[in-house]
């Protein structure tokens, strides 16, 4: 374990609070298209079963995916049978079906593509992006730069809800986003993010790309984020929260601040990960961090430039870290309490800072 001096650089902390409840919002959807939902607002209704039989008796048009997304008996043409099933569903007679043609669905909310990680749904707007929440199992590549003009994103996927598939941000950016859960909230064990890069965002509550990662992170960036913020018990980092998958190669730059406003709260607050129990390597993190409290008698709070806690069995290996890091109980340049491993890291901040602000593990 090494640190050497290196001139770093502060960022401005934006009311980030305020701004997300000024900006536009945009919250995607988690459910899944239905038969018979041919003006595609997430339910069947009577007016469904209304544009059914009006294009069942040649009084409307329906293009090729009203068609194949109306045809609820699947005999490949639009009759008043299928009305009669829309209406049916619309007043709870029967339960709605989830429409599955993936081509199809391809069309409608995204670029092209079928889902599969040999065809992967191609995103190229903020709102074929935010059609991904109907689908956590599906693959996604996205092929077009996207600006959201700090328009905001609750992430859906959550512990029961998880993101599954993968997404690979070919090295696109997404920029301008305001999240309030991580845009991709709960990654499962199978999940898979790379190449994703995000500039100009910003968060009112933790991490900006998962909340919880149990999968796979890879080659991906956070640059120019102007103010990531976490308040009460919370561990947050840039990247994620709590990470017990893997994260490699990934980089982060920005402000990061956690707020104990509890009695006796703690908080965790990293560059990469607030929390670490899986694998973090070949990271390299140029932050600032502060925790911040607001009770005369608050908890314990850790500060560390890739993670906050290293828990037991957690490894952080061939990572670099500089910037600047506030008060806390734990400070440490790499991790602020160590409980597993650290291998072959490097501390460019402060020489006043350690390394490592707590070890109960080991350090090499």
């Amino acid at each position: 374990m090494t640190y050497k001096n290196r001139r770093t650089r502060k960022k401005p902390v934006a009311a980030i609070l305020t701004a997300a409840l000024l900006c536009a919002a945009f919250l995607p959807t988690a459910a899944a298209i239905s038969y018979c939902d041919v003006n595609l607002d997430d339910k069947v209704t009577a007016s469904d079963a209304r544009m059914i039989l009006r294009a069942a008796v040649g009084l409307q048009q329906f293009s090729e995916e009203q068609t194949a997304i109306a045809d609820a008996n699947r005999d490949g043409k639009v009759t008043a049978s299928d009305a009669r099933s829309a209406l049916r569903t619309a007043v709870q007679l029967d339960a709605a079906t989830e429409y599955l043609n993936a081509d199809i669905i391809g069309r409608i909310f995204f670029n092209g593509g079928s889902g599969t990680a040999a065809s992967p749904y191609l995103i190229a707007t903020k709102e074929q992006f935010g059609a991904i929440y109907r689908y956590p199992a599906a693959h996604y590549k996205q092929t077009a730069d996207i600006d959201f003009a700090n328009q905001s994103i609750a992430g859906s996927f959550s512990e029961t809800n998880p993101f599954t598939g993968s997404y690979d941000g070919n090295g696109k950016k997404l920029s301008r986003i305001i999240t309030y859960n991580a845009i991709f909230g709960y990654v499962s064990e199978n999940g898979v993010l790379e190449k994703i890069i995000m500039e100009e965002c910003g968060s009112a509550f933790g991490a900006l790309l998962a909340t919880y990662n149990h999968g796979l992170i890879r080659n991906c960036r956070i640059g120019g984020v102007s103010d990531c913020t976490a308040e009460g018990t919370y561990s947050t980092g840039l990247l994620v929260n709590v990470n017990t998958g893997s994260i490699t190669n990934c980089s982060v730059s920005g402000t990061v601040t956690g707020k104990v406003t509890g009695e006796k709260a703690q908080a965790q607050i990293g560059g990469v990960a607030g929390q670490n129990s899986g694998v973090l390597s070949g990271c390299i993190a140029q932050v600032d961090i502060a925790g911040q409290s607001e009770n005369a008698n608050p908890g314990a709070v850790l500060l560390g430039g890739i993670a906050a806690w290293n828990r037991i069995g957690g490894i952080i290996t061939d990572c670099e870290s500089a910037g600047t890091l506030g008060e806390g109980t734990y400070v440490g340049g790499v991790a602020g309490y160590n409980q597993g491993a650290i291998r072959d890291c490097v501390w460019s901040g402060s020489p006043e800072i350690q390394p490592v602000g707590n070890n109960a593990g080991t350090v090499e």
